[in-house]
Protein backbone atom coordinates (compact mmCIF):
# COMPACT_ATOMS: atom_id res chain seq x y z
CA UNK A 1 0.00 0.00 0.00
CA UNK A 2 1.51 3.33 -1.11
CA UNK A 3 1.08 6.60 0.74
CA UNK A 4 -0.66 9.32 -1.26
CA UNK A 5 -0.90 13.10 -1.23
CA UNK A 6 -3.95 14.31 0.78
CA UNK A 7 -4.30 10.92 2.46
CA UNK A 8 -5.70 10.93 6.00
CA UNK A 9 -3.46 9.38 8.68
CA UNK A 10 -3.52 8.99 12.46
CA UNK A 11 -0.35 9.61 14.49
CA UNK A 12 0.19 8.29 18.01
CA UNK A 13 2.99 8.99 20.48
CA UNK A 14 3.89 9.51 24.12
CA UNK A 15 4.69 13.22 24.36
CA UNK A 16 5.90 14.61 27.69
CA UNK A 17 4.75 11.38 29.36
CA UNK A 18 1.21 11.52 27.95
CA UNK A 19 -0.23 9.21 25.27
CA UNK A 20 -1.63 11.34 22.45
CA UNK A 21 -3.26 10.73 19.07
CA UNK A 22 -3.60 13.19 16.22
CA UNK A 23 -5.48 13.06 12.93
CA UNK A 24 -3.54 14.56 10.03
CA UNK A 25 -3.36 14.80 6.27
CA UNK A 26 -0.33 14.17 4.06
CA UNK A 27 0.72 17.36 2.26
CA UNK A 28 3.84 16.16 0.48
CA UNK A 29 6.09 13.14 0.01
CA UNK A 30 9.75 13.06 -1.01
CA UNK A 31 12.56 10.52 -0.87
CA UNK A 32 13.36 10.89 2.84
CA UNK A 33 10.41 12.57 4.51
CA UNK A 34 6.65 13.13 4.54
CA UNK A 35 5.03 16.48 5.26
CA UNK A 36 1.82 16.28 7.30
CA UNK A 37 -0.70 18.81 8.58
CA UNK A 38 -2.67 18.21 11.77
CA UNK A 39 -6.46 18.45 11.71
CA UNK A 40 -6.37 19.75 15.29
CA UNK A 41 -4.83 22.87 16.82
CA UNK A 42 -0.99 23.15 16.85
CA UNK A 43 0.83 20.98 19.39
CA UNK A 44 4.37 20.76 20.70
CA UNK A 45 6.14 17.74 19.19
CA UNK A 46 9.85 17.68 20.06
CA UNK A 47 12.27 16.73 17.28
CA UNK A 48 13.05 13.02 17.29
CA UNK A 49 9.77 12.04 18.99
CA UNK A 50 8.91 8.42 18.04
CA UNK A 51 5.58 8.18 16.21
CA UNK A 52 3.29 5.31 15.27
CA UNK A 53 1.33 6.08 12.11
CA UNK A 54 -1.81 4.39 10.75
CA UNK A 55 -3.57 4.85 7.43
CA UNK A 56 -6.06 2.87 5.38
CA UNK A 57 -7.31 2.23 1.85
CA UNK A 58 -10.71 0.90 0.74
CA UNK A 59 -10.45 -2.23 2.89
CA UNK A 60 -7.28 -2.60 4.97
CA UNK A 61 -5.48 -0.71 7.74
CA UNK A 62 -1.68 -0.24 7.58
CA UNK A 63 0.90 1.11 10.03
CA UNK A 64 4.55 2.09 10.35
CA UNK A 65 6.96 3.50 12.93
CA UNK A 66 8.78 6.77 12.34
CA UNK A 67 9.99 9.93 14.11
CA UNK A 68 9.21 13.65 14.02
CA UNK A 69 11.60 15.92 12.14
CA UNK A 70 10.22 19.11 13.70
CA UNK A 71 12.43 22.06 14.63
CA UNK A 72 13.63 21.94 18.24
CA UNK A 73 11.07 23.04 20.88
CA UNK A 74 8.46 24.03 18.31
CA UNK A 75 4.67 24.14 18.44
CA UNK A 76 3.46 23.02 15.04
CA UNK A 77 0.40 22.11 12.98
CA UNK A 78 2.44 21.31 9.84
CA UNK A 79 5.69 19.35 10.10
CA UNK A 80 7.67 16.50 8.57
CA UNK A 81 8.19 12.91 9.62
CA UNK A 82 10.81 10.45 8.49
CA UNK A 83 9.67 8.35 5.53
CA UNK A 84 9.33 4.70 6.63
CA UNK A 85 11.36 1.83 5.25
CA UNK A 86 8.64 -0.72 6.00
CA UNK A 87 4.84 -0.58 6.12
CA UNK A 88 2.85 -3.45 7.58
CA UNK A 89 -0.79 -4.49 7.48
CA UNK A 90 -2.10 -4.02 11.00
CA UNK A 91 -4.81 -6.69 10.97
CA UNK A 92 -5.16 -10.12 9.37
CA UNK A 93 -8.60 -9.60 7.87
CA UNK A 94 -9.18 -7.26 4.94
CA UNK A 95 -12.65 -6.18 6.00
CA UNK A 96 -12.41 -5.43 9.71
CA UNK A 97 -15.25 -6.61 11.95
CA UNK A 98 -15.89 -4.62 15.10
CA UNK A 99 -18.14 -5.11 18.11
CA UNK A 100 -20.78 -2.41 18.28
CA UNK A 101 -24.30 -1.93 19.63
CA UNK A 102 -26.29 -0.05 17.06
CA UNK A 103 -30.02 0.24 16.59
CA UNK A 104 -31.27 -0.80 13.16
CA UNK A 105 -34.46 -1.68 11.29
CA UNK A 106 -34.95 -4.71 9.04
CA UNK A 107 -37.76 -5.59 6.65
CA UNK A 108 -38.61 -8.22 4.08
CA UNK A 109 -37.71 -7.22 0.53
CA UNK A 110 -41.30 -6.94 -0.77
CA UNK A 111 -43.22 -6.33 2.47
CA UNK A 112 -43.81 -3.05 4.37
CA UNK A 113 -43.60 -4.47 7.92
CA UNK A 114 -40.46 -3.46 9.81
CA UNK A 115 -38.70 -4.86 12.90
CA UNK A 116 -36.38 -3.04 15.28
CA UNK A 117 -33.13 -4.95 15.83
CA UNK A 118 -29.61 -4.40 17.14
CA UNK A 119 -26.39 -4.64 15.14
CA UNK A 120 -23.75 -6.32 17.33
CA UNK A 121 -20.97 -6.86 14.77
CA UNK A 122 -20.27 -4.61 11.77
CA UNK A 123 -17.92 -4.61 8.79
CA UNK A 124 -17.96 -2.95 5.37
CA UNK A 125 -19.23 -6.20 3.87
CA UNK A 126 -21.89 -7.24 6.38
CA UNK A 127 -23.25 -7.32 9.91
CA UNK A 128 -24.61 -9.50 12.67
CA UNK A 129 -27.99 -8.49 14.06
CA UNK A 130 -30.08 -9.73 16.96
CA UNK A 131 -33.83 -9.91 16.33
CA UNK A 132 -36.99 -11.29 17.93
CA UNK A 133 -38.50 -12.99 14.87
CA UNK A 134 -37.12 -16.02 13.05
CA UNK A 135 -36.13 -16.10 9.39
CA UNK A 136 -34.53 -18.76 7.20
CA UNK A 137 -30.89 -18.97 6.14
CA UNK A 138 -30.58 -18.10 2.47
CA UNK A 139 -33.35 -15.51 2.58
CA UNK A 140 -33.04 -11.81 1.77
CA UNK A 141 -33.93 -8.70 3.77
CA UNK A 142 -33.22 -4.98 3.81
CA UNK A 143 -31.53 -3.18 6.72
CA UNK A 144 -31.43 0.52 7.66
CA UNK A 145 -29.20 2.11 10.30
CA UNK A 146 -27.41 5.31 11.29
CA UNK A 147 -23.75 5.27 12.32
CA UNK A 148 -22.69 7.14 15.48
CA UNK A 149 -21.16 9.85 13.28
CA UNK A 150 -24.60 10.57 11.78
CA UNK A 151 -24.23 8.83 8.41
CA UNK A 152 -27.49 7.17 7.38
CA UNK A 153 -27.83 3.94 5.41
CA UNK A 154 -31.30 3.15 4.13
CA UNK A 155 -32.59 -0.27 3.08
CA UNK A 156 -29.34 -2.03 2.19
CA UNK A 157 -30.13 -5.33 0.50
CA UNK A 158 -28.73 -8.31 2.45
CA UNK A 159 -28.52 -12.08 2.20
CA UNK A 160 -29.02 -14.07 5.42
CA UNK A 161 -25.88 -16.22 5.57
CA UNK A 162 -26.30 -17.70 9.08
CA UNK A 163 -29.10 -18.06 11.62
CA UNK A 164 -28.35 -18.79 15.29
CA UNK A 165 -30.92 -19.19 18.06
CA UNK A 166 -29.64 -17.60 21.26
CA UNK A 167 -30.28 -18.81 24.81
CA UNK A 168 -32.24 -15.61 25.45
CA UNK A 169 -34.84 -16.68 22.90
CA UNK A 170 -33.67 -14.08 20.40
CA UNK A 171 -32.25 -14.89 16.97
CA UNK A 172 -28.88 -13.78 15.56
CA UNK A 173 -28.50 -13.29 11.81
CA UNK A 174 -25.23 -13.12 9.92
CA UNK A 175 -25.90 -10.74 7.03
CA UNK A 176 -23.91 -10.08 3.88
CA UNK A 177 -24.48 -6.72 2.19
CA UNK A 178 -25.43 -7.35 -1.46
CA UNK A 179 -26.75 -3.99 -2.68
CA UNK A 180 -24.20 -1.44 -1.50
CA UNK A 181 -22.21 0.96 -3.68
CA UNK A 182 -18.43 1.23 -3.38
CA UNK A 183 -18.85 4.76 -2.02
CA UNK A 184 -21.27 3.71 0.73
CA UNK A 185 -19.09 0.71 1.55
CA UNK A 186 -16.08 3.02 1.85
CA UNK A 187 -18.01 5.28 4.23
CA UNK A 188 -18.67 2.33 6.54
CA UNK A 189 -15.02 1.29 6.41
CA UNK A 190 -13.81 4.85 7.10
CA UNK A 191 -16.01 4.93 10.22
CA UNK A 192 -14.68 1.52 11.32
CA UNK A 193 -11.03 2.49 10.70
CA UNK A 194 -11.25 5.77 12.64
CA UNK A 195 -13.17 4.05 15.47
CA UNK A 196 -10.50 1.33 15.73
CA UNK A 197 -7.67 3.84 15.81
CA UNK A 198 -9.39 5.99 18.42
CA UNK A 199 -10.00 2.95 20.62
CA UNK A 200 -13.80 3.32 20.50
CA UNK A 201 -14.52 -0.21 19.25
CA UNK A 202 -13.10 -3.70 19.65
CA UNK A 203 -11.77 -5.55 16.61
CA UNK A 204 -13.00 -9.11 16.00
CA UNK A 205 -10.15 -11.16 14.52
Amino acid sequence: MALDHKQTIVLSSKIFGKDQKFKAEIQGINADSITVELSSTPVEIPAGTPLSVWFWDEAAIFSFETEALTPKNSIVSRFTIKRPENVKKSFKRNYKRVRIKLQAVIKEVNLPEKENVYITDLSASGAKVVAKSGRSQGGSIKISFTLPDGQEFEEIGCDIMRVTKLKTGLVEYGLEFKVLSKLRQQKIFDFIATSILSGQVQVIE
